[in-house]
């Protein structure tokens, strides 16, 4: 029976080993190679909650990490051949990502890959190796190896072991991403939200990587929700209960623990917030598109017309959540209709044509126009920069 087992598994772990030993997977494992080292670049690892401080470390002077929450690296393919495909759109159409001009926004970063060196080009991507190579470096003298490295355009210098990156961050903060319809913010967004995962080589979004623990947040209807305190987004809900068969409104309902089984947009969304942040995530990824419209903001003429609204709007907390000593949480929005955002944005990507700029600049400009009327929430403090822990 065994001899019978080994007759029918040998061919295929020979298969698999000459597989293995392949360039394209080891092409592959130097491109996975290359995304996690950069990920780890993008800043310190976070201090345990009961340290008291989750300083991200970027005030003690070490420029070894990015203090971003994503890279993406330019000539990058993010587009998609359709809402359904995970493939990449193909150029041209597709247009490569290009890294603003700016200080803020624009990095060039070296990342040490060790002997994974020679399977990717100078930039980060994954050479393309000749047929022959097909079976890998076994059986390949050492004379041979280096012949077939400059073949296929690698170094001459076999102890070559970093590659060199030019591409923009995503910065800690609140940053927004904003721009006209069909312009690319949804797909920037898209790309980053998938950086916390290795992509294959081909995918277009190999060099775009996000810090690990970045969650993606959106309303979700009817979604279940037990024991959570929203109580920072939701006060003062009816209950909905009934009295001798009429139903009544009370409004002492507790948020700190709030369980439903049918959740609205609004409080489906406070729910993932939260939990997002008790689960220690360092950023949130938010498109406007698919969130709750009045979880995310509130101009002032709803304010006025409805003064005893209890939900506070997401806008008025992120930079609570990201200045606040226990959490310091990044947030990154695609926006592309409420301008209130523009108030509270640390960076702004501005997307024309599929093309990435610095637009806070512009965005202070604007701020400083329509914002001069900013009014006391609650007495809190000013609109649109509530402290997190209040």
């Amino acid at each position: 029976r065994d001899g019978t087992a080994r007759r029918l598994a040998g061919p295929v772990l020979r298969e698999l080993a000459s597989a293995l030993k392949s360039g394209g997977c080891l092409g592959h494992v130097a491109c996975v190679v290359l995304q996690r080292r950069l990920r780890a670049m993008l800043r310190p690892p976070r201090r345990p909650r009961d340290s008291g401080d989750i300083s991200n470390g970027s005030d003690d002077g070490d420029s070894g990490y990015l203090d971003a929450v994503a890279f993406v690296a330019d000539g990058s393919t993010l587009p998609r051949r359709s809402g359904r495909s995970s493939l990449p759109m193909p150029s041209p159409p597709a247009v490569p990502f290009r890294s603003p001009e700016s200080g803020q926004l624009a990095r060039t970063v070296t990342v040490d890959v060790g002997r994974w060196r020679r399977y990717l080009n100078g930039d980060g991507t994954v050479r393309k190796r000749p047929a022959d190579d097909a079976n890998g470096d076994a059986g390949m003298g050492e004379l041979g190896k280096r012949k077939a490295g400059r073949e296929d355009g690698a170094d001459d210098d076999t102890t070559e072991t970093t590659v060199t990156m030019r591409g923009m961050i995503i910065p800690c903060g609140v940053t927004l991403i904003v721009g006209g319809g069909y312009h690319g913010k949804s797909t920037m967004l898209q790309a980053v939200s998938l950086g916390v995962y290795d992509s294959i080589p081909g995918d277009g979004r190999e060099r775009v990587v996000t810090h690990a623990d970045a969650v993606s947040v959106r309303a979700e209807d009817g979604r279940y929700a037990n024991n959570v305190n929203v109580s920072a987004f939701l006060s003062d809900l009816p209950s909905g209960r009934s009295v001798n068969g009429a139903s009544v409104a009370d409004r002492k309902r507790d948020t700190t623990r709030f369980s439903t089984g049918d959740a609205s947009g609004s409080t489906s969304q406070a729910a993932g917030t939260v939990e997002a942040v008790e689960s220690g995530a360092s950023a949130l990824l938010v498109d406007e598109d698919v969130s709750a419209a009045n979880f995310m903001a509130r101009d002032g003429r709803m304010r006025a017309m409805i003064m005893d609204e209890p939900i506070t709007p997401f806008l008025y907390r992120v930079n609570g959540l990201y200045l606040s000593k226990r959490h310091g949480i990044s947030t990154v929005v695609v926006v592309g209709g409420v301008g209130e955002w523009l108030d509270v944005a640390d960076a702004v990507v501005l997307m024309r044509d599929y093309r990435a700029e610095d637009g806070l600049a512009k965005a202070r400009s604007v701020s400083y126009q329509f914002s001069y009327g900013h009014v006391q929430y609650g007495g809190r403090g000013v609109v649109h920069r509530l402290p997190w822990e209040a």
